[in-house]
């Protein structure tokens, strides 16, 4: 890996987002790759923040193999290369709490028959992000670890980052309380109405978006956050945050799925009769598109704008690129390590028991 400084003089090292050089190439990965022109950075104290998540998973009884072999340690230490250590493991337990919850509590039900429980957590989830402080009446580690988190985010976000923040993760519990209806019912979505569905369940890219802010002490102008271009742009980092997850992984999408397979190359195969490797292509030329947007856009945003601006529309460009190169690193992408839905709820070690339970 080649290395930088960033502005406090620590060295930052650049990514390698080559599928050879991260070791997962060849027949044992599901991954196909896909260009990105925004090299992702690597974090250097990735070591920390790996023992920071480990420790915090163990302690709320979410942890694993599965948790591991995911390398989520790696997807933060590339989305916040940048930031200072403290708020970056601060972030990171919200981000690896959704990746571990929206498997083993909304996916893991519905797959299982009981999307009521999936809806149940839903509503408590939502609960805790409109207010944190009371002592929630369950001992649901998710739930809990939940509460943790948001308190510790209150501490180092201002007010306005957390509502930001959090109406993303309102959309994504949105998204995935669809999925598990549409899994329920075995629903065929047509393309438009999928990328509806996928902006949102893909809504994370934009509301951790709003963590580079948090992790890096600063703040937008609010009355940047409503103009045209930042809507806009916003948009488009869902977007390609959902097209990157599903045109670089839909082989593990296609084996682990049971029935209709969640990816935007599966949709348009069923709806507009391609083979695999046209409907990819159809998929390849949506993304570049959603890219060009997103490099106008920041070119016009760079003009006259305020330091705290400049510094976020400059950091967006590897923390897109970020998605790329943890797909190359982790195991979930591994025909050997196949991570389905019946088998994703942790395995607790310790910590509040599992669950909401609907009678």
């Amino acid at each position: 890996m080649n290395s930088r400084t960033n502005e406090d003089g620590e060295s930052v090292k650049d990514s390698t987002t080559s599928a050879e050089a991260t070791g997962a190439t060849g027949r044992d990965a599901w991954v196909v790759d896909l260009p990105c022109p925004f090299p992702a950075l690597v974090h250097p104290r990735l070591d920390a923040i790996e023992s920071d998540l480990r420790q915090w998973l163990q302690r709320w009884g979410i942890y694993d193999e599965h948790s591991r072999r995911s390398r989520w340690d790696y997807l933060v230490a590339t989305m916040y290369a940048l930031g200072d250590l403290e708020r970056v493991q601060v972030v990171a337990r919200i981000m690896i709490w959704l990746c571990q919850a929206d498997e083993a509590c909304m996916e893991r039900p519905a797959t299982n028959g009981r999307p009521q429980d999936a809806a149940l957590y839903a509503l408590c989830f939502q609960e805790i992000l409109e207010d944190p402080v009371p002592q929630p009446h369950t001992e649901d580690r998710y739930i809990l670890a939940l509460r943790d988190a948001q308190l510790a985010l209150r501490q180092i976000a201002s007010p306005v980052q957390i509502r930001w923040f959090n109406a993303g993760l309102t959309r994504q519990l949105l998204a995935a309380t669809a999925e598990v209806v549409l899994e329920a019912t075995d629903s065929v979505l047509p393309v438009d109405d999928y990328l509806r569905l996928r902006r949102f369940s893909a809504a994370t890219g934009a509301a951790f978006a709003i963590g580079l802010e948090i992790t890096g002490g600063y703040e937008l102008p609010e009355p940047v956050r409503y103009t045209e271009d930042y809507t806009h742009l916003m948009r488009l980092v869902d977007e390609l945050y959902g097209f990157t997850n599903d045109i670089m992984t839909y082989g593990r999408d296609a084996a682990v799925s049971r029935k209709v397979i969640p990816n935007v190359v599966a949709t348009l195969m069923r709806e507009r009769q391609l083979p695999l490797d046209r409907a990819r292509e159809a998929a390849i030329t949506m993304y570049h598109e959603r890219l060009d947007a997103f490099t106008t856009i920041t070119a016009r945003m760079r003009q006259d704008a305020d330091p705290a601006t400049a510094r976020l529309v400059e950091e967006l460009g590897p923390y897109i690129g970020s998605q790329r190169a943890f797909f190359h690193r982790s195991e979930r992408y591994r025909h050997t390590a196949v991570f389905t839905s019946d088998s994703t709820e942790a395995t607790p070690t310790s910590g509040p028991a599992p669950g909401p339970r609907a009678s």
